[in-house]
């Protein structure tokens, strides 16, 4: 479940919990696997690439993990 500012920034970026999750793991370096077979996932992953998270944003996810 997505915490409250998982769920603002989504909001802001217009896309889903996971794509902010997984847009952070991008701009730190992690390359997110999800094992996908579905045209739908595939297309939500790619779209991570549309947006990209400030630092100040990536500083407060940094503290979820």
């Amino acid at each position: 479940m997505a915490n409250l500012r998982t769920q603002k920034l989504s909001v802001k970026y217009q896309c889903t919990a996971a794509q902010v999750f997984f847009r952070y793991l991008t701009q730190i370096g992690i390359v997110p696997l999800t094992g996908t077979t579905s045209a739908i996932h595939m297309k939500e992953d790619l779209a991570i690439l549309d947006f990209e998270l400030t630092i100040d944003e990536c500083d407060e996810l940094q503290t979820l993990l």
